[in-house]
Order: C-alpha cells, then structure tokens, then sequence
C-alpha cells in the first residue's frame, strides 16, 4: 500500500511540474505587435511599440490607430479617443531604440488633472530604465536602448485639481461692492468704503 501510495505521488508531481512549465510557458505571451519582416505584423522584432493609457481621460490630438484584428489602419479624431492607444511604427525604419517619439496630449477627467506619463515597464516585464519615470505630455522621448521587440507601457498620472472658488462667495463679494458703493454715497457722504464695511457686516451676520 505505501509503495503504490508513494508511485501514485510521483506521478501527481510530475504531472505538476508539467502543468507549471505549461502555464510558465502560456504567460510568457509573445508580443502581438511583433513579428518578423513579412509576417503582417505592424512592427519587427527590431522596432518598439508603446502604449499610452489615458486611465479615464481623454486624447486631445487625432492620431493614428491601427486594429490589430484586422491589421488596418484608421484615424481617431480630436477629442474622440479613450482607453489605451498604440503608438505602432508607421514604417519599418521608425521607432527603433534610441530613436525618439512624441508623448500624446491628454484631456484629464473632471476634478482632475493630468500630471504626466508614468512608465509602467515592459509588458513581458523586462527591466528598463524608464520604470517608475514619468514624462510630461508633448514631449520628445528618447527609447530605451533594450528596447527592440518590446511594448513599452504608460499610463496617466492625474492628481486632483485645485478646487474652484467658491461661485457663492464671488457673487456676494461683487453685491457687496456695488450696494456698499451705494450706501456709502447716500448715508456717509460718499464714502465708499464706510458703505461696504457696514454691508460686509450685515451680511456676514445674517450669513454667518
């Protein structure tokens, strides 16, 4: 029994090692830009794709798009594109490592604002420089000299806006100058600014 028991665990072990190399080898996902020359693929192993994730936002600038289901190329306009956008070579000489690209503009979402790029690595989670750096919008970057093959992924930073002034307040500062003025000429001789203090004491405590 313990040496039947003992064959029946060594099989159970071998098949998880195989089930591991199995999975360890499914996650290790080839890029799907990348592909050689003439393979239909939008980028050679010698090219960089990059990926900006507007996280919310909105991209200002229209720019090119390229669908990978169908291996053709559009325009998104102005304003219209969300989500994650690849920024694929447009010619076999373009984005190569050290060559530089031009970082997308971006609308933040409301109450927010956008403070930059921030570079979130390699997808197939190779080291690079650029990890953790984060690049302002419009901007000239340079790529990573390890870059051949890979998609290199940013993601929008935002942090909340400074808040607006308070609409009420404005309005009430504006009334008081103006009946302020006003009083000041009827019941102080012209001056102004008796007629603005008195209001700002009226109204400061009937509004507390």
């Amino acid at each position: 029994m313990k040496k039947a028991l003992s064959v029946f665990l060594a099989v159970l072990m071998m098949f998880s090692c195989l089930a591991v190399g199995a999975s360890a080898s499914s996650s290790a996902n080839p890029s799907p830009w990348h592909g050689d020359a003439g393979s239909g693929k939008p980028a050679t192993y010698e090219q960089c794709v990059v990926t900006f994730d507007a996280a919310g936002g909105t991209f200002k600038q229209a720019l090119y798009v390229y669908d990978l289901a169908t291996g053709a190329w559009d325009v998104a306009e102005a304003g219209s594109l969300k989500g994650v956008w690849a920024m694929v070579p447009q010619d076999s000489a373009s984005q190569k490592p050290t060559q530089t690209i031009k970082t997308p503009t971006v609308t933040a979402p409301e109450g927010w604002q956008f403070d930059g790029w921030y570079c979130a690595g390699y997808m197939s989670l190779k080291a690079t420089e650029l990890q953790g750096v984060t690049v302002g919008a419009n901007t000239n970057l340079t790529l990573p000299t390890g870059c051949a093959g890979e998609v290199l992924q940013f993601t929008a930073a935002y942090s909340p806006a400074e808040p607006e002034e308070d609409t009420m307040a404005t309005v009430m500062g504006i009334l008081i100058k103006i009946f302020g003025t006003i009083i000041g000429i009827l019941m102080y001789r012209g001056d102004a600014d008796a007629g603005i203090a008195m209001m700002e004491k009226v109204l400061g405590g009937v509004l507390g």
